[in-house]
């Protein structure tokens, strides 16, 4: 059973940049006791996969393909219910098909976020004109400041 949640909801806007978001975004708004780091200080590599991370979903809700392929390598592996992409050509194949459920305009939840050294855990929920995600969660395990291994899956209506 999953843990009771505070919503908190990101409109992700039309081609918008959010630097705000690295401080004050819903990305961050998480209720307290959903959030886990190792140690109540984070340490220099959480910190390093925070930036990655919060990189990664603003470019993510900006639908910024050139911004998102930054986070990966030609070398990184996002695994999927249907298979595994690997490498930046697939990777950005990937996110364009993922942009067109996802939409810039769409509504985000972030659910919960965790921090353990170099692996990111997050469960989300979206909204768009023509889908529904309930529920979806990726995990992130970091390189050298790089998504090296990201596992999505998500339960759509």
């Amino acid at each position: 059973m999953f843990p009771k949640v505070v919503k908190q909801i990101a409109i992700i806007g039309p081609r918008e940049t959010h630097p705000e978001w690295a401080a004050s975004s819903s990305f961050r708004k998480i209720p307290s006791n959903n959030i886990t780091q190792t140690t109540k200080n984070k340490n220099k590599m959480d910190n390093t996969v925070e930036q990655t991370l919060m990189h990664h979903l603003t470019a993510f809700g900006n639908n910024n393909l050139d911004e998102i392929l930054k986070d990966y390598t030609d070398e990184s592996v996002i695994m999927t219910p249907t298979g595994s992409i690997k490498g930046l050509t697939e990777i950005r194949e990937f996110f364009k098909d993922f942009f067109a459920v996802i939409p810039t305009g769409s509504s985000f939840t972030m659910k919960q976020k965790t921090i353990v050294g170099n692996v990111a855990y997050i469960f989300w929920a979206s909204e768009s004109s023509s889908t529904k995600i309930l529920a979806g969660t990726d995990t992130f395990v970091f390189e050298d400041n790089k998504i090296k291994y990201h596992t999505v899956a998500d339960y759509r209506m």
